[in-house]
């Protein structure tokens, strides 16, 4: 029986933390735009576009609070970001890879917040269920 040397183990919890990280602003476009367009199907369906809120119409006053928050969300993701990206300036003993997920994970969360107002746009100017 042949004895194969012991690999070092993958660390599996920074991995996911890394992929998390890397993808956080997509996830929250995905919720936000979950959000939105579940509103619209659910006030549609319900006749709930119909309602008030303190003066404000339910369904834009939803998607315009589930705006503000994914906006939120994802400024916190890139401003980590952006704090790791002063962190690493000039410093060698970050690796590559580690500048790369950094980079990554602040154009993404840079092009999420672009989708989300992307996303929110339409649905606040157009009346629900038009």
């Amino acid at each position: 029986m042949t004895v194969l040397p012991r690999q070092q183990p993958r660390n599996l919890g920074r991995f996911i933390a890394e992929l998390i990280n890397m993808v956080a602003g997509l996830l929250v476009w995905v919720g936000h735009f979950a959000v939105v367009y579940g509103i619209h199907a659910v006030s549609c369906a319900r006749g709930l576009h119909r309602h008030t809120l303190l003066g404000w119409e339910v369904v834009p006053a939803v998607i315009a609070a589930a705006t503000a928050a994914a906006l939120l969300a994802s400024a916190a993701v890139l401003g980590f970001a952006l704090r790791d990206l002063r962190t690493m300036h000039g410093r060698g003993d970050f690796s590559d890879s580690q500048r790369f997920l950094t980079y990554t994970s602040a154009s993404v969360a840079s092009f999420s917040m672009l989708a989300i107002i992307w996303v929110a746009l339409p649905a606040l100017i157009i009346a629900p269920c038009a």
